[in-house]
């Protein structure tokens, strides 16, 4: 669980530099903690296991996670960096099974 708070902090750290330059920042939201059977029902669904280092997170940090920054126009980013002008991170067990449609409809140029 020390690895997951580190985490977190990092990334409010990062989230608090951008909003001080000027960032548009979406705060953390961490959903609910999932049970080994709701990680169950969801393996059961899908047809496989989900990684254990996935179901670590499901089970101490939340079903669910979302953060989202952009910098504003008129930020200075140096030109190795110019196509990142916003990020995001972003999980939620609800939405796994059209993760599974994605790849079956993904067709690799």
């Amino acid at each position: 669980m020390k690895d997951i708070n580190f985490l977190i902090s990092k990334w409010e750290q990062i989230l608090h530099k951008l909003e001080n330059n000027n960032g548009k920042v979406h705060p953390i939201e961490i959903g609910k903690k999932a049970a080994l059977q709701e990680v169950e029902a969801i393996e059961k669904e899908l047809g496989y296991k989900l990684p254990p280092s996935y179901k670590y997170i499901l089970y101490n940090l939340g079903k669910s996670l979302s953060f989202y920054y952009s910098f504003s126009e008129d930020t200075i980013i140096p030109s190795e960096y110019k196509e990142i002008y916003s990020g995001e991170i972003n999980w939620n067990t609800d939405f796994l099974q059209n993760l599974n449609r994605l790849a079956d409809d993904y067709v690799p140029i």
